[in-house]
């Protein structure tokens, strides 16, 4: 959630930026800023979504032979 709240206010400062008449140089460089921001959020969160998503591919028939009954404190 906290992800695609980043990357919605990046992409409404970038439309903001872009529709400005008269761009200073300190919104240029509040524009590179947020860029990179955005950039290492995306390859901080990528690599843990792939490995989520790959884990359950691996995990769900894990599962599905063996049940839930391998976790401890689970009763049959």
């Amino acid at each position: 959630m906290t992800t695609a709240a980043a990357v919605v206010a990046a992409g409404l400062f970038v439309l903001r930026e872009r529709a400005a008449r008269h761009l200073l140089v300190s919104s240029g460089l509040a524009f590179r800023a947020v860029a990179g921001v955005a950039t290492a959020g995306l390859c901080y969160m990528l690599p843990q979504v792939v490995v989520l998503v790959a884990g359950g591919a691996f995990i769900t028939p894990l599962v599905r032979r063996v049940g839930l009954a391998w976790r401890p404190g689970s009763a049959p």
